[in-house]
């Protein structure tokens, strides 16, 4: 069983190298973003990536990071690549969650009350779900936000009330 402190060594290419740190890098911002909403304390993430900064620099790649007195920092061109990552990341992370959200209330809005009680037990949705999905996928794709409203309660209610004479 290894211990806590035993070091380890591996052999990367600079490229491999780079991807690593790229990698590390943006895991640090998810989980320093998830330790501020949830109050733990991220200086042991940051030490982590400092550790391979300092590691980068002292191999050469200070295209990657800089050094400013006795801390190391990542360069311009290392941020801008993170920031195009993140960047697509948030904006499918945020199509994919409005699809799956309006996808998930329009399927249990179709159900009859006993199967919504039943299904709401579960995390596991059965496949007919997927044309809820892809309808609201379509429309995204098609119009974007354009087409996306708030309806009023009252309008809501003549629609519930509409489906349970039908």
């Amino acid at each position: 069983m290894a211990t806590k402190n035993k070091k380890i060594k591996i052999e990367l290419t600079l490229k491999q190298f780079h991807d690593l740190l790229l990698l590390v890098s943006l895991g640090t911002f998810m989980k320093e973003g998830v330790d501020e909403v949830t109050g733990e304390d991220f200086r042991k993430t940051r030490r982590i990536l400092n550790s391979l900064y300092r590691l980068a620099y002292k191999n050469g790649l200070d295209n990657l990071v800089e050094k400013i007195e006795d801390y190391f920092f990542p360069t311009t061109a290392l941020e801008q690549e993170e920031e195009v990552i993140i960047d697509t990341f948030i904006e499918d992370s945020f199509w994919e969650t409005l699809v799956t959200y309006l996808g998930r209330r329009d399927f249990f809005r179709f159900l009859s009350n006993e199967k919504r009680i039943n299904l709401a037990k579960t995390r596991w949705l059965p496949e007919c779900i997927r044309p809820f999905y892809r309808e609201w996928e379509e429309e995204f794709a098609k119009h974007g936000l354009d087409r996306l409203g708030i309806i009023p309660d009252s309008d809501l209610n003549n629609e519930e009330e509409d489906k349970d004479t039908k």
